[in-house]
């Protein structure tokens, strides 16, 4: 029992006007109304009739509603409400118990006493919304009586108080065990207070005049005060155990970090850690694979030994936004170069990172110290699959800098042998020239047999060795280029699929594709660059070198005529590249027009523009012409260089050698040979940097994608699994800065369970609504919540995976029924047939020859609309989401289908948001919210809606003309 339960309080007077006094409301014979001004409720603890400690605010109670004292001795509570007004806030006071005397039989006195109540409680009951976290399946009206099954949870209506007896059975206020509700007891129910029922119950609903008609000295107003605190104190108490389990979370997590950071530095030392690796062996291997991949793995948020390995595993990479997949290896994978993997052990199951090594497999494990080469014996010990991981972008802005950085991660000696390789093999080059020099200076010493065999056996010598070093060189290039490019793939398909659908919404589909497809071609062009590079290079050097060298007179005036026409030809590219962006778009848009022509086609035909279309596609065609006959302009200044400049550089080495006969027949013939070698090496490189021209305007089409930021970032924590509770609170969103409103301060919030629906004419913002629900836009005002979670500082994806959304842009794919449904989720069968059958295409699919099986197009050209519509909607719910959001999901199908999947959808366990153009489909809805130019206008049921004369009862009226 509370202290102040043998302390008689002391009643309060009503404060001056204008006056900020708390006042302790503790005296249950006074109610105060507020007539000016605002005050702010908090729940206290209270000792000797005096509060003290921390408040917990509950709500604010505005201009016209009442509060009501609240005996403690009889709440038996240590907890009591304490009113904070405003600044130049009035409260008015009156006398209960002289109006409890006058109700009793004045009619009038009884209806301002009902107000009175009705008015205190829906407040007090507003306090308690935030922790409302369970569906509601039934609301009784007043006069209503019903028979409920156990474990059901019942509330009034909206805006309605009414008082629930108990005539047979038991139930708890808010499904709280401390709060018992036996037969005969009353209590009050409103919208967001609720009773659950622990056995077969009767109930009966009385209006507030009706009941105090049955309790003239409202005791049953007494007991629900006590309850009231009660249920405060129990919330309260849940609200803190949380946050000290939360604090507990932290503290451990902190201990895992600081225990993982000392066992790196005792590793130093000691080569290990094994002093990490008993506690988080999954976290362990991970990292010493993250360590050779270059990943830092995170620890996640929650921390359970109860997860398996597995899910372990899946926490880590969800903590860190590190794609991973399993994947099945291949007979004798430890002889292949799989990269690293995460391993588990078949008998034990213990986990072990495998690292590759440069001719096999290490495993590595867990305890930090041992470390064996996998042998056949050894890995049929081992599960015949493995864990990959795939490294992100960061999650800043990329530069090319960093790009190049990320693909030469882990790929360094492969470029080095490359590039050693390739400058070998251009020294290589001076072989031949210098064979030729020495063979035709010395030709009569050279003429015997045995000198000619061992010049030719040197010639074939220095021919096999370049070959070998080529064919190293290739290994080395296609190594480093495979490693290089996937990696970077993946990593772009991660980032683009990261990427805002702000962003995203920018582009269509074909240029999103196209976009894509262009880092393909820009990491082979890369790659080539690598590996010409050493090569051109070396072979120019060397050659010209051995010019210099041997005759430096002769050289010197072929090689400035070389480098010079190099030089205007790297000019001429240079100048070229406006008109070469320009054909790029122009061929660009001669594509994009081809996809949505030939998309498009069915409405060209119907509409008889078969001519209107061919004419756009050949004038698009006449302007791309164009802007590629300029640039071909610049490949015939190529060929004609290529054709011209050797003959130029030959005869400019004749006339000199001609006039100066400074160097010999075999010296002269060297020289012609290396020149002949440089031009070759400056024809590659030309040919490599017209593809870098080439490849230079569809580079700049990757920025937006680059330098985007990521929707999800490190910092955003897992929302936990959701309850259906929804908040949208003060949403304002515009799709430009000067663009009108489309949503206008919207307020609204749906409990777990509850069954809303949206309505509203054409444009009125219905399906930007469902878009700002699962973030997929950004309101400009204003937070939408998922359990009191700001959707903005959460990982979106992950509150998107407990939703099932039919939006009007959802489509199918090519592929099975099956696969269409699924989506990649662990789901079996049954489950695919169940949710089937609430969609109400069970019966079809059964009738088809494949079933499941049965293959579809994109865009579901082989099944009707209907069928189309069902077969989404079964995928929205195979993986039984917290949430389901239905944008117009049912247009395309009959009344008679569209009642069936709209009952089967009324009954799943889970909070349902419908738009619905007709009106008939949402009669079941718990709340109908009608919007009109991005602005809330009626909110009700469907019979209290109808009733009105307001834009939906026109809407209505309408649609059944």
């Amino acid at each position: 029992m509370a202290d102040d339960a043998n302390r008689t309080p002391t009643p309060r007077a009503a404060p001056s006007e204008g006056s900020r006094a708390p006042v302790l409301l503790d005296n249950p014979d006074v109610a105060w109304i507020v007539t000016q001004g605002s005050v702010d409720m908090f729940a206290v603890k209270v000792r000797n009739g005096k509060p003290y400690g921390a408040r917990r605010h509950l709500f604010r109670a505005e201009v016209g509603n009442a509060m009501i004292g609240i005996n403690l001795l009889s709440a038996g509570h240590n907890l009591a409400l304490l009113a904070v007004p405003q600044e130049g806030t009035v409260l008015k006071n009156r006398d209960l118990a002289a109006m409890r005397e006058n109700a009793r039989d004045n009619p009038v006195y009884l209806e301002a006493a009902a107000w009175l109540i009705d008015s205190h409680i829906a407040q007090l009951c507003e306090a308690i919304t935030p922790w409302r976290k369970v569906k509601i399946h039934r609301q009784l009206r007043a006069g209503e009586s019903a028979v409920l099954s156990p474990r059901q949870n019942i509330t009034a209506p909206q805006k309605d108080v009414c008082w629930m007896q108990i005539t047979q059975g038991r139930a708890a206020l808010a499904g709280v065990p401390s709060l018992p509700l036996s037969q005969h007891e009353v209590v009050p129910l409103c919208q967001d207070l609720w009773m659950e029922t622990t056995s077969r119950c009767h109930v009966e609903m009385k209006a507030t005049p009706d009941y105090l008609e049955t309790d003239p000295d409202w005791h049953g107003l007494e007991e629900f005060h006590r309850r009231y605190l009660g249920l405060i104190d129990y919330f309260l108490a849940q609200e803190e155990a949380l946050q000290h389990k939360q604090r507990e979370r932290s503290l451990a997590l902190d201990t895992f970090a600081f225990t993982l950071v000392l066992g790196r530095l005792a590793s130093v030392h000691a080569g290990s850690e094994e002093s990490i690796s008993t506690r988080f062996p999954v976290f362990t291997a991970m990292s010493t694979v993250g360590r050779h991949e270059g990943i830092t793995f995170l620890p996640p948020l929650t921390w359970s030994d109860e997860l398996t390995q597995t899910e372990k595993l899946a926490a880590i990479c969800h903590a860190t936004r590190v794609r991973y997949r399993r994947v099945d290896l291949p007979p004798e994978w430890w002889t292949k170069d799989c990269g690293g993997m995460v391993m588990f052990f078949r008998k034990s199951g213990r986990v072990a990172a495998v690292i590759p090594r440069n001719r096999g497999y290490d495993v590595h494990y867990v305890d930090g110290q041992s470390v064996e080469p996998v042998t056949r014996e050894l890995a049929l010990t081992m599960e015949n699959y493995a864990y990959i991981f795939s490294r992100s972008f960061p999650e800043t802005k990329l530069t090319l800098r960093e790009l190049l950085a990320f693909c030469l991660r882990g790929s360094w000696l492969d470029l080095i042998r490359a590039l050693v390789l390739g400058l070998m093999v251009g020294l290589l080059s001076l072989l031949a020239p210098a064979f030729s020099a020495r063979f035709t200076n010395n030709l009569v010493e050279m003429a015997s047999p045995p000198q000619l065999i061992s010049f030719s056996l040197a010639i074939l010598a220095v021919a096999v060795a370049t070959a070998l070093l080529q064919i190293a060189r290739a290994h080395a290039i296609i190594r480093f280029s495979t490693r290089s490019f996937h990696q970077f793939q993946t990593a772009l398909m991660d980032r683009l699929l990261n990427l805002p659908m702000s962003v995203m919404k920018t582009f269509p589909v074909h240029d999103l594709v196209n976009r894509a497809q262009t880092m393909r071609q820009y990491t082979g062009l890369f790659h080539s660059a690598i590996a010409a590079v050493s090569l051109h290079i070396s072979a120019v050097v060397a050659c010209v070198s051995l010019m210099l060298m041997l005759d430096y007179h002769l050289s010197k005036w072929a090689i400035l005529m070389v480098m010079g026409m190099e030089l205007l030809l790297l000019l001429r590219l240079w100048y070229t590249m406006p008109a070469r962006r320009d054909a790029a778009e122009k061929a660009r848009e001669v594509q994009f027009f081809l996809f949505q022509m030939l998309t498009m086609l069915p409405k060209f035909r119907a509409a008889a523009a078969e001519r209107r279309a061919f004419s756009i596609w050949a004038e698009k065609c006449r302007v791309a012409k164009l802007a590629e006959y300029e640039e071909g302009q610049f490949l015939s200044t190529i060929s004609i260089y290529e054709a011209i400049v050797p003959a130029l550089t030959l005869s400019v080495l004749f006339i000199t050698f001609d006039n100066l006969r400074t160097a010999s027949i075999g010296h002269f013939i060297a020289i012609v040979l290396a020149m002949i070698a440089v031009q070759e090496s400056f024809n590659s490189f030309n040919r490599l940097m017209l593809r870098f021209a080439q490849a230079g305007p569809q580079l700049r089409r990757l920025a937006p994608f680059l330098e985007a930021r990521p929707e999800i970032g490190l910092s955003n924590p897992h929302p936990g699994i959701l309850t259906g509770d929804i908040e949208f609170n003060q949403v304002a969103f515009r799709y430009h800065p000067n663009s009108p409103l489309i949503l206008d301060r919207v307020n609204f919030r749906v409990h777990p369970g509850e069954f809303v629906a949206f309505v509203g004419p054409s444009g009125s913002g219905k399906s930007t609504l469902f878009s700002l629900l699962l973030g997929f836009l950004r309101p400009e005002t204003g937070a939408v919540y998922y359990d009191g979670q700001n959707l903005q500082t959460v990982d979106s994806s992950s509150v998107r995976q407990q939703i099932g959304s039919v939006l009007d842009s959802s489509n199918i794919f090519t592929g099975t029924i099956m696969s269409n449904i699924a989506c990649a989720l662990p789901v079996t069968p049954l489950e695919v047939w169940e949710a089937l059958a609430v969609s109400g295409l069970d019966e079809q699919v059964r009738a088809m020859p494949m079933g499941l099986q049965t293959f579809v197009t994109e865009g579901g050209a082989i099944i009707s609309g209907g069928q189309r519509q069902r077969l989404l909607l079964a995928r929205a719910l195979v993986n039984k989401p917290r949430i389901l959001m239905l944008d117009d999901a049912t247009s395309a199908v009959d009344n008679a289908m569209q009642k069936h999947v709209m009952d089967r959808i009324a009954k799943i366990d889970a909070t349902r948001l419908v738009i619905a153009h007709r009106l008939n489909t949402v009669r079941a809805a718990d709340r109908i919210i009608v919007l009109d130019k991005g602005r809330i206008v009626q909110t009700g049921t469907y019979d209290e809606l109808i009733a009105q004369d307001g834009l939906f009862a026109t809407m209505a009226r309408r649609q059944l003309l």
